[in-house]
């Protein structure tokens, strides 16, 4: 019988090298629907799964056995002197409310990976934003480029992040000159500084 079937959930930390995070924070919610919670307006589910969590030495927190359905991803603490900048769901994901959400369904194997730049490697992490609402914006065009040749574009997340980070040597410091477009909305220019360390900007869009 389908119901009866579980799902394996496994959570992975890891920085822009791939390397694997302990002490990274989340709350999960989901899975089996228990009940609802009446005092809420409108009643909210009550899930089989409702906590908060941190990956291990290895980089992973494992959830064997779970009831498939809907998840929640939220409240995510980087580890120290680390910043998120994006996960990876199989599958795919949407971003409502704050949180990432997926589906996990019976006997299946879900890979999340939980993405963390360290602060002290020059990179650039921008976050777009509606000027209105603060609602984060995906699929905008950001283009990222400076007077030494450097040019990069990126495309945003459903959670309106675009990270700027080169593996080989880090980004150069100086003026860089930062463009975002996205339809709807006015064009976006603006010049950010990379001294040293991750640079964190935020490019709020004003609708057409």
């Amino acid at each position: 019988i389908v119901q009866n079937k579980l799902a394996n959930l496994s959570f992975l930390a890891k920085n822009m090298t791939e390397e694997p995070l302990s002490e990274a924070a989340f709350s999960l919610e989901g899975g089996r629907i228990l009940g609802y919670d009446m005092l809420a307006s409108p009643a909210d589910p009550v899930y089989s799964i409702n906590s908060e969590y941190q990956t291990e030495i290895n980089g992973r927190k494992i959830f064997e056995g779970v009831s498939p359905g809907e998840f929640f991803i939220a409240g995510i603490v980087p580890p120290s002197s680390h910043t998120f900048v994006g996960t990876e769901v199989s599958g795919g994901y949407k971003f409502n409310d704050g949180r990432y959400n997926f589906i996990a369904t019976p006997e299946e194997k879900k890979d999340i990976s939980l993405k963390f730049a360290d602060n002290a490697i020059n990179s650039v992490l921008v976050r777009v934003s509606n000027s209105l609402d603060g609602s984060m914006l995906g699929g905008a065009k950001v283009m990222l480029s400076n007077n030494d040749g450097y040019s990069q574009e990126l495309t945003t997340t459903d959670d309106g992040l675009a990270f700027f980070f080169s593996a080989d040597q880090p980004m150069a410091i100086g003026i860089y000159d930062l463009k975002v477009v996205l339809d709807g909305y006015a064009e976006y220019d603006s010049e950010i500084e990379i001294t040293e360390g991750l640079k964190d900007s935020e490019a709020k869009l004003i609708a057409n």
